[in-house]
Formats: C-alpha cells, sequence, structure tokens
C-alpha cells in the first residue's frame, strides 16, 4: 500500500494523484478514453476556476474574459491535455486553483465552511503534485499585502488555514526530498543547469509557441553564451517591477504570486534529469493569464472609454485567435 499511494520510486509523493487514476482505471476498464475525457473536463474546470478568481478581484468581466480565454487556448496546454501523463498537471492546477478561490471567496463574503475549503483542497493539490508545495506562502504574500479592511472577518482564522498549508506543504517537502535523494536518483551529468537559461527557454516557448516538442534538445551548459540566458535575466528583473508596481492590484499580485510559487519548483534552481516541459507551465501560464486581467482591468480602470473598451475587445480578440 504504501509503495502503491507514496509512490517512492517516482522520488516524488502524489497519492492524490493515484487514487483520482485507480478511480478512472476502475471506471472505464483500464481504456484510455476516460482518462482523455476527465483532462479535457479538468482543463474546462482550471479554465472557469481562473475566469471566477479574475471576476472576483477585477471589477469588469472582460479582462477575466481575457485570462480565462488565453489559458483555454494557448498552445502550451497541448502537453498536458492531450496526453493521459498529463493528468497531474491539470488535477493539481484545479486543486489549487479551487483552494485559492475558496480563500479569495472567504475575504470577500466570509464563511469558515470556505477557509476549510481552502485548506484542504489546498493539501490535496500538493498530493497530486509537488510543485504546488509553496502554495501557503503564496497565500501569506498575497494576503499580507491586501488592506487590513479586505482581510477577512479573522485574521486569526487565515493565519490558522495558511499555517496548516505552509506546515503541510514543508512536511512533504521533506518527504520529497528524501524520496528523491534515497530512492529516485538523479544522474549528475544529465541533472542540473542554469536556472536563467531554463527560464529563458520557457519564455520563448511561451510568447512564441511554433515548435513545441515533448523533449527539447538543450545544451544546459551553455551559460552566457546562449542568449536565452540573457532572456531570462531580462523577464525575472521585469517580473520584479511589475510585481512592485502591481502590489496593490489583487489580481497581478496573486497571479504573479501563483506562477512563481508553481514554476520555482521545476525552474532547475533544484537540479532535475528533466530540464525543459511545456507541462511545467500550465499553472504558472494560469497565474499570468491572471494577472494580465488585473493590467488589463486596471487599464480600463483609468481609460475606461467606449473606444478603449472596444479596442480592447477587438485586440483580445484578435491574441485569441
Amino acid at each position: 500500500v504504501a509503495d502503491l499511494e507514496l509512490t517512492p520510486n517516482l522520488g516524488y509523493i502524489v497519492p492524490a494523484l493515484v487514487l483520482f487514476q485507480a478511480a478512472l482505471y476502475k471506471l472505464g476498464g483500464g481504456q484510455p478514453w476516460l482518462f482523455h475525457l476527465m483532462n479535457v473536463v479538468l482543463h474546462a474546470l482550471v479554465v472557469a476556476l481562473t475566469f471566477l478568481l479574475g471576476r472576483a478581484l477585477c471589477r469588469r468581466v472582460l479582462p477575466a474574459a481575457v485570462a480565462a480565454g488565453l489559458l483555454a487556448v494557448h498552445p502550451l496546454v497541448a502537453e498536458p491535455v492531450a496526453w493521459a501523463t498529463g493528468q497531474k498537471e491539470l488535477l493539481s492546477a484545479a486543486l489549487g486553483l479551487g483552494g485559492t478561490y475558496a480563500l479569495v471567496s472567504w475575504l470577500r463574503h466570509s464563511g469558515a465552511l470556505k477557509l476549510v475549503t481552502a485548506a484542504v483542497l489546498g493539501v490535496l493539490a500538493m498530493l497530486a503534485k509537488p510543485t504546488l508545495l509553496l502554495l501557503g506562502p503564496c497565500w501569506t504574500l498575497f494576503y499580507l499585502a491586501l488592506p487590513p479592511t479586505f482581510r477577512g472577518p479573522s485574521r486569526r482564522a487565515a493565519t490558522y488555514t495558511i499555517g496548516l498549508t505552509i506546515l503541510a506543504g514543508l512536511v512533504l517537502g521533506l518527504m520529497n526530498w528524501y524520496a528523491r535523494r534515497e530512492l529516485a536518483f538523479d544522474d549528475p551529468q544529465i541533472a542540473g543547469g542554469s536556472p536563467l537559461l531554463a527560464l529563458g527557454h520557457q519564455v520563448h516557448h511561451l510568447v512564441w509557441p511554433t515548435g513545441l516538442h515533448p523533449l527539447y534538445a538543450t545544451d544546459r551548459s551553455a551559460g552566457w553564451s546562449d542568449p536565452h540566458t540573457w532572456l531570462g535575466l531580462v523577464l525575472l528583473l521585469l517580473l520584479g517591477v511589475v510585481a512592485w508596481r502591481g502590489r496593490r492590484a489583487g489580481p497581478v499580485l496573486l497571479g504573479l504570486g501563483l506562477a512563481a510559487a508553481t514554476y520555482l519548483p521545476v525552474s532547475s534552481v533544484i537540479p532535475f534529469n528533466r530540464y525543459l516541459a511545456d507541462s511545467y507551465l500550465y499553472l504558472p501560464l494560469a497565474g499570468l493569464c491572471l494577472a494580465v486581467a488585473g493590467g488589463l482591468d486596471r487599464l480600463l480602470e483609468g481609460h475606461a472609454t467606449p473606444l478603449v473598451t472596444k479596442l480592447v475587445v477587438i485586440t483580445s480578440g484578435v491574441v485569441l485567435l
């Protein structure tokens, strides 16, 4: 039971994913169609949650719709949605965004059940894929950046909920680290590489996704001789500026926080055999879309004339097409 549920041979602990896929296997008699159908359903759920988060944090419907539409059709979602093995990305994203939406909903309308839901979904998201282990710190930064009048009816309740999520992430992180170190050995000749180089390549695929591939052939030792390293550095500085300027805008701060928290574990800061993958950007892409919604909402807030609104709608439609 321990081997099946804690998956030590994989080097990370994903019992929520294992049980979910076991149920699908049982229900579908081992046929692949149910896995693929569930992937489409999970992707639709993630898109809906992105819209709901944008709608809860933005003043207008249009920015939330643009964020959800961009996530729905972006080419980078092809790998996790089309592959049955990409289900871990979709399930963890749905659980993580569901927990985040429950927390945001509590901030707006209170209700102890929403806090419990946030904590449960947050922990389940970590048990579906370890890239969600930093979800608690992400919630913490978002909560602390809010004005005191928007922090919900009980700071103590929020502290307990977020603190529980952080503690669960810490414990699971140590367990995953042990499993990775003792049971699933990384090849030191393959693992490693510059995080800035990896970030540059990921951004390249994000903004110009014309040559997508399951496994990218990349020289990890290229260093500063590869322009992608400089691209990664520029983007890192740009995101820092955007995060600072948008620290008072809820969707911008939360979106960038989710993108950073879920990308950091796969950013090559920790050496890992696999270096680049489109699936690594699935949940970070949802966070970036949410941040775009926040920026678009602020743009419309200051210049909400009919002409500007029409231009935004037309531009958004062209981008989505």
